[in-house]
């Protein structure tokens, strides 16, 4: 298929799921409207890292949007008094992952709170949850009994359930990470005046009855606001894992892999997949290694799946399969996020392409600008052409001494990062 037809089925698939939101909102099915947004989501904007298809559904929504938070908002309960050192918020997850957002959230907690940064939290799973309840109060450090499963039929059900959990807990603050479309339609179904969100990813979605939205360390630059939208950004805070996860990694692996931890979506575009493809063609004993669901692994190419160098790692647990890779290349033309920073602060050899997605949607500006003023090498991890990246991933498959260098000098570099200042979190935690 030939992109103009591409285009123009996506853009008929816009069309329609428009017309059945706005149908669904009219009769009165939130829950159908509920699963109307996520599905233009996750086929048409997350599928195919579609962001102009996100931005799209902003603007046709957006006066839709609007309307939906005024009726809800008659039903927001007064102002409830807190007395000193009582405040508690709860931190609400769609499910667990066990991916990068989670894990780095809760690192972030860790350190503000060995910081001096006082604060209680509860943790509500949505619709359930795989991991133990132990497995996760380790995870955030606080006792099993404060991680909350709700077994929920519906959305509108789990927005009742989560309100009742809420009042039970006496909650002065609600937060949702990263998952925009929970975020919004969960402000609506609970009447609760403290409501915040934290993104990670695209960009936020304004309701009233979020007070305020707080973003990640990307530097996103464009949202669709209206009103009292307030928006700021977060610092990320320390880039640590536990020690008892990672230590610094040797690069001597025989044979030599590469590749990067990401969706099949950040890895299946043309030029990414040409250059894997030449790459291990010119190198009988250099491995690639992807990962992701099995359902999803069907966006990768066939070239690349069936290529016998190649190896599909599956779903993985990131701080462990990390050692698997003896050099770290970011996808392009998106770029990594949280797995970047795992990498780097495992101390793996990196490359990176600069792209237009890449630069403003990926991780590439936050590690330019954290790598100024430090050891020089760090610049040969930034590419600037793919005929550059080529000639730098061919030194560091010949030449393990430059491997071991690099890695050790971004370790150092991401160890050693500070935040510049942490007031954001302490409004997002305490008021």
């Amino acid at each position: 298929m030939n992109n103009k037809s591409s285009l123009k089925n996506k853009d008929a698939l816009h069309n329609l799921v428009l017309k059945k939101f706005e149908t669904a909102v009219h009769n009165g099915d939130i829950e159908q409207a509920i699963l109307i947004d996520i599905f233009h989501y996750s086929e048409l904007v997350k599928k195919y890292e579609e962001v102009i298809y996100w931005d799209r559904w902003q603007k046709d929504t957006l006066d839709i949007r609007h309307s939906l938070t005024c009726q809800f908002n008659n039903e927001l309960p007064l102002a409830r008094p807190v007395a000193e050192g009582s405040y508690s918020s709860l931190i609400v997850h769609h499910n667990y992952s066990g991916l990068a957002h989670e894990s780095q959230l809760a690192r972030n907690l860790s350190w503000l709170r060995s910081n001096g940064v006082n604060f209680n939290i509860e943790i509500a799973y949505l619709f359930g949850s795989d991991i133990s309840r132990e497995k996760a109060s380790k995870l955030y450090n606080i006792p099993p009994t404060s991680i909350h499963y709700i077994d929920a039929t519906s959305y509108i059900h789990a927005g009742k359930k989560l309100n009742h959990l809420i009042n039970t807990l006496h909650c002065q603050g609600i937060i949702y990470p990263s998952l925009f479309w929970m975020a919004y339609w969960m402000s609506l179904l609970v009447p609760h005046n403290n409501q915040k969100f934290i993104q990670m990813k695209y960009y936020p979605l304004h309701s009233g009855r979020i007070r305020d939205w707080f973003g990640g360390y990307r530097g996103l630059g464009r949202y669709y606001q209206i009103k009292d939208c307030e928006f700021e950004q977060l610092p990320i805070l320390d880039l640590r894992l536990h020690s008892t996860l990672i230590s610094q990694l040797q690069r001597d692996l025989e044979p030599l892999t590469f590749g990067s931890i990401s969706r099949p979506e950040k890895i299946s575009s043309p030029e990414y997949n040409q250059f894997i493809f030449d790459l291990l063609d010119s190198h009988i004993s250099l491995n690639y290694l992807y990962t992701g669901r099995q359902e999803s692994l069907h966006l990768i190419p066939e070239n690349i799946r069936l290529h016998p160098q190649s190896k599909a790692l599956g779903w993985v647990e990131p701080s462990i399969s990390i050692s698997n890779f003896s050099i770290y290349l970011e996808p392009f033309p998106w770029g990594g996020g949280e797995m970047t920073l795992l990498a780097l602060e495992s101390g793996l050899p990196y490359l990176t392409l600069e792209t237009k997605e890449n630069m403003e949607f990926g991780i590439y500006g936050f590690i330019k600008s954290i790598a100024a003023g430090k050891d020089p090498i760090l610049q040969f991890s930034f590419c600037n052409s793919i005929s550059i990246l080529r000639e730098r991933i061919e030194i560091l498959i010949s030449d393990s001494s430059m491997r071991n260098q690099l890695g050790r000098a971004w370790r150092q570099t991401l160890l050693s990062y500070r935040p510049p200042d942490i007031d954001g979190w302490i409004r997002l935690l305490t008021n």
